[in-house]
């Protein structure tokens, strides 16, 4: 049962029936209910402000490494954010840029007031989409025992709706509490809704707490930016959306970032407070000791502990066009307002600086994700989902991703339709969910570039040639994308095969493409080198090759975007074949599925935390049971034995 206030509703109406209900009109909510939506499903996403949806309530960027690959996954598959970003952004960077393109990190700065707009005009338009404002209270399951999702959802008035599925997409919502230093605060106007206690008899109780920091928000017009390093954008902005060979914003109009650092005055005054901040666990026992109870995003109380010694970078990052608001990116905290001042005072051109917004913690209950399916539906309770800071991680994206995912699923589970499962070899979302729903986190989870076994072949580069196709089998890719991203393939499967089967000498090479001043790394007497070697190991581009071979490369050296798509592939190319082969291998114990009633406390096998493990995660296959922490490598072994001889029997 949902019971929450009906204040009104936006275009559809109150209907009396839903296929999904999702609530929460974060990330991760906007994303599941407009992919439910693009999916057929009726959905009604419910708010407890409607004003707030799209709403960016940390740090006013998206992206980053790893963060970065995520939005270009969610757009693969016809997502909302990369879009968004596109049109409201005010500084676009991409980081890494010293490393490979496997691993840079598109990244933006937004307004937040246009981001916000713009999220707000693309969910009121997406059809079969409706719009109820209200405080979820509880759900009721069904009463015939069989655990199945009950269909009736009731107002605090009585009203009823009825829905097939639903999404729970609540944020820091559940339970949650706002610090400044150990002092319960305000909730600084975050209307919190509160589950009442039988919404935890849904899940396990969940008992697990996590707090995140932010840091205070400044009045730029007290900054003295001329003591700063300033950070510019890039000159020819990268688009988040494949859909978009261009940002919004015209390059030269972008606003600049600012650089500082903290010193030691900075850090005695963290360090003499931090028994006033709640991120410190005080050990009063012995030596003076502080327990981190927040890595991500690390809090600066936590960085001087860590890393003593050592000057923190600041950030200051604007947070739009039309506001005298900065973010100071990189100092996250808890501590009392008086003392965040000092702290703030003591930095290198904030000196004068006026605090608009203190900073502060925000403490709250999340569920343990082991206890979903890699399609993020709960295992207790058929057709209700977990996506968002509610199983544990942190971040827009890490949000956003789970969202989508946790929408198309919920849509295709009404439809009677197998799930979309992504694989670690799939994209950097399976990464996600694939250790969310197997190790659990203890911490707020955060993706990495360096979570990815596989990081050459999940390029954020080549994200819709990997996810879109899967996207429109399932029905939540449009037309529109999905005949843009084919016409892309066809061109760039042409030029790669192509550039396979050319093969010459080093000298026909020179001859035939003027390549003056080529340096190659083999120097073999009539040995052949195809195009895709000459890409790997000479300083050569794919516009130097067309000189030579002007009829096979026509179409694509005049479209820049393609000619650098394919020039990545082609230096990755010997390095992904070998990768591919390690996927090939990866999938084959992945896919070996464990039987769903397989009991394994009665595995003789296995010491009593195996069996523990195993029992609570339950995982599918093979491939998920190596990556749960505490399973040895000889447990894997007796326990593939086990299945095979165990399917021999039962087939």
């Amino acid at each position: 049962m949902l019971r929450f206030t009906r204040n009104f509703c936006y275009r559809l109406g109150c209907d009396s029936f839903y296929d999904v209900i999702v609530v929460g009109g974060g990330h991760a909510g906007t994303e599941s209910a407009a992919a439910a939506a693009r999916n057929g499903s009726r959905v009604c996403l419910i708010s407890h402000d409607l004003t707030k949806i799209g709403e960016m309530s940390c740090n006013p960027s998206f992206g980053g490494i790893g963060k970065g690959h995520l939005i270009r996954e969610i757009d693969a598959l016809d997502g909302l954010c990369g879009r968004i970003c596109d049109l409201s952004g005010i500084h676009y960077k991409v980081l890494n840029k010293r490393k490979g393109p496997a691993v840079w990190g598109l990244r933006a700065q937004m307004d937040r007031n246009l981001y916000r707009s713009n999220m707000q005009v693309e969910i009121k338009s997406t059809p079969n989409l409706s719009l109820l404002q209200g405080a979820v209270v509880d759900l009721i399951l069904s009463s015939d025992g069989d655990k199945q999702l009950g269909r009736n959802y009731v107002l605090h008035n009585g009203s009823i709706i009825k829905a097939r599925s639903v999404v729970l997409t609540t944020g820091t919502f559940l339970r949650g509490k706002i610090y400044i230093g150990k002092t319960l605060s305000i909730f600084l106007n975050r209307d919190v809704t509160n589950f009442i206690d039988h919404e935890y008899e849904i899940m396990d109780p969940l008992g697990n707490r996590v707090i995140h920091g932010t840091p205070p928000r400044l009045d730029g017009r007290t900054i003295d930016y001329k003591k700063l390093v300033i950070q510019h954008g890039d000159e020819k902005p990268t688009p988040f959306s494949f859909l978009n060979r261009a940002v919004k914003i015209e390059p030269a109009e972008q606003l600049p970032c600012f650089l500082t650092l903290t010193n030691s005055n900075t850090h005695s005054i963290i360090t003499r407070h931090l028994h006033l901040t709640p991120h410190i666990k005080e050990e009063v026992c012995g030596p003076r000791q502080y327990l981190l109870f927040m890595q991500y995003c690390p809090s600066i109380e936590s960085k001087v502990i860590r890393f003593r010694g050592r000057n923190h970078q600041i950030f200051l990052e604007p947070e739009g066009f039309d506001s005298s608001i900065v973010y100071p990116n990189g100092i996250s905290c808890t501590l009392p307002e008086n003392i965040q001042k000092a702290m703030i005072r003591s930095v290198h051109g904030l000196e004068d600086v006026e605090i608009v917004q203190t900073g502060y913690g925000v403490e709250y209950d999340y569920i343990d994700p082991r206890q979903l399916k890699p399609s993020l539906e709960t295992r207790k309770v058929s057709g209700l989902f977990f996506a968002g800071q509610i199983n544990g991680t942190t971040g827009y994206e890490e949000a956003a991703a789970q969202g989508i995912i946790a929408g198309i699923n919920s849509s295709l589970m009404v439809k009677g339709m197998s799930p979309l499962i992504l694989d670690r070899a799939d994209g950097y979302i399976g990464v996600l969910i694939d250790d969310l729903t197997t190790r659990g986190t203890t911490e707020p989870y955060r993706m990495f570039t360096s979570r990815a076994e596989f990081r050459l072949r999940l390029r954020p580069d080549n994200a819709d040639l990997r996810l879109t196709e899967k996207g429109y089998k399932v029905g939540i890719v449009r037309e529109q994308r999905f005949e843009k991203m084919v016409k892309i393939k066809t061109k760039f499967d042409k030029a790669i095969n192509t550039l396979r089967e050319l093969k010459f000498s080093e000298s026909s090479w020179k001859a035939r493409c003027n390549l003056s001043g080529m340096r190659h790394s083999v120097t073999k007497v009539n040995f052949f080198f195809s195009g895709l070697e000459m890409l790997i190991n000479s300083r050569v581009s794919l516009s130097d090759i067309s000189r030579g071979f002007p009829a096979e490369f026509r179409d694509i050296v005049e479209d820049d975007y393609l000619c650098n798509r394919i020039e990545i592939e082609g230096s990755y190319a010997n390095a992904i074949e070998r990768q591919n082969k390690d996927v090939s291998e990866l999938r084959r114990l992945e896919y070996l599925a464990l039987p769903d009633d397989l009991d394994y406390t009665r595995l003789g096998f296995l010491d009593e935390e195996e069996k523990e493990k195993l029992s609570t995660v339950a995982p599918r296959t093979l491939g998920s049971a190596s990556r749960i922490d505490g399973i040895s490598a000889s447990s894997l072994v007796q326990l593939l034995k086990f299945v095979k001889k165990y399917k021999q029997i039962h087939t």
